[in-house]
């Protein structure tokens, strides 16, 4: 699911948690067929032009009382991470989490 939405947001040059056919988070889980959660939260970056993006954007998610909530919070399960680049050079980040 991460890697999706990281991809559609650098193919289309967009940050957003409703990607471009108006799915949030729990639509684009229904349409990947992830079921069975109890608890979902995202979190979306993108940079360009740092020697680490990766390391950019969880120092900016960290700093950030909401991002900063999803990636510390207990109650979630599982996480995954998927980074995109656009064609502009853009690095586009979608961390997952939840709890089944």
């Amino acid at each position: 699911m991460a890697r999706y939405h990281s991809s559609n947001m650098a193919a289309g040059g967009y940050l957003n948690h409703v990607d471009r056919d108006g799915l949030d988070l729990t639509g684009r889980a229904s349409l990947l067929g992830v079921r069975g959660w109890r608890a979902i939260g995202e979190n979306v970056a993108y940079n360009q032009g740092y020697p680490d993006p990766t390391a950019f954007a969880v120092e900016r998610w960290m700093i950030s009382d909401k991002h900063r909530a999803n990636i510390l919070n207990g109650d979630f399960t599982h996480a995954g991470l998927g980074i995109a680049r656009g064609a502009d050079g853009r690095v586009y980040f979608t961390q997952v989490f939840m709890r089944r």
